[in-house]
């Protein structure tokens, strides 16, 4: 097996153990339910930058002064 199989594999066990921890009917379950008690609040509940600061978000960014194209 090569390096590109071998990360392919492992990618296919962390799905395959992400979908037991949480299916795909209780991630839509909790989506629902987030638009639901959003649109009872009239709309977007938090602003955005609120939303980025919150402990469990991460992200990745990069700034480029103008595209190849």
């Amino acid at each position: 097996m090569n390096i590109l199989e071998t990360i392919a594999a492992k990618a296919r066990e962390r799905v395959a153990a992400a979908k037991e921890a949480l299916p795909l009917a209780a991630i839509k379950e909790l989506a629902e339910e987030k638009a639901a008690a959003e649109q009872a609040a009239g709309g977007f509940a938090f602003p955005f930058e609120q939303a980025l600061q919150g402990p469990d978000v991460a992200f990745i960014c990069e700034v480029k002064k103008a595209s190849p194209s």
